[in-house]
Formats: structure tokens, sequence, C-alpha cells
């Protein structure tokens, strides 16, 4: 797992809100509190489309991003932020085909914002190899993104 501390909030938030940074991701959970609480699952609804079979399991953050840019948007900050995002298949794949998940926790509260990584594998395994291969492209991912960041853990 890697923890890292966001030192420049505003680029960052440009990167994921106005951006196609994370477009790529999947989205699997948002919770925003400003004036109220919202709550996106990022679950699709399958039986909206014509085939539900070939309908994804969840939302691509390009999907969600308007919506939660819309919410976050104003003059006052949100008290708090958590957006989880997901690896698609491909990528997934190409990192373990032991992997069942590997995760990006995004977190603003207190006026910091905070990124942890985390992974499920298929199987129980005491082998840490793909969740250190996750954190190294997490870390070149940022670094290409030009995202400033401190190690917390």
């Amino acid at each position: 797992m890697l923890a890292l501390k966001i030192e420049d909030i505003r680029d960052f938030m440009s990167q994921m809100l106005k951006k196609d940074t994370f477009d790529a991701f999947e989205a699997r959970d948002v919770k925003i509190t400003t004036f109220t609480d919202f709550d996106i699952s990022c679950d699709i609804n399958k039986d909206f489309y014509p085939d539900p079979k070939e309908a994804p399991a969840h939302c691509l953050w390009s999907d969600i991003k308007p919506f939660v840019f819309e919410i976050v948007k104003g003059k006052s900050l949100p008290r708090f932020m958590k957006i989880v995002f997901a690896a698609d298949t491909s990528l997934m794949e190409s990192l373990s085909p032991n992997a069942s998940v590997f995760y990006i926790n995004i977190s603003f509260e207190n006026s910091a914002l905070t990124l942890t990584t985390g992974c499920g594998m298929k199987t129980f395994t005491l082998d840490k190899s793909a969740e250190l291969k996750w954190d190294e492209y997490i870390k070149e991912f940022l670094n290409t993104k030009k995202v400033s960041v401190s190690t917390l853990i």
C-alpha cells in the first residue's frame, strides 16, 4: 500500500475534474459533503442498456466526472470528498493475472488531500509483488502527470 499527500491540491483537482488524467480509470465510489451529502455508487444499472450482457459493471471516471464537477464547483471547498478509482481490466491483467482489483483512494478532509493505493487478489497469497507493481505504476503515473506528492507511510 502506498499513502501519499498531494502537495498541490489545486493542480491535482484540476487534473482530476477538468482534464483527462484519470478518465480511463473506473469510478467505484464517490462521496462528497458540501451543503448536503452526495453518494454515487458508480455501479452500472444494466437494465438501462438494450443488451444488459454488454453493459460494463462500473462507470468510467469520464462518465461521472461532469456530475462530480457540478457538485464541487463554487466558492466553498467541500467539507469532505472521497473518490475510489480502479484500474480497468486490461491494466489489471497486465500487472497481475491473480489480481481481482487495483484501487486508488483519493480523500479530501481537513484541507488535506491524500491518495492511497490498494489491491485485492483472486486467491489468498503472501506474495506482495502485484501490490508493489501497482504502487510503482501509480508513482510513475503521478510523476508523468507532474503531480507533486510526499509519502505519508
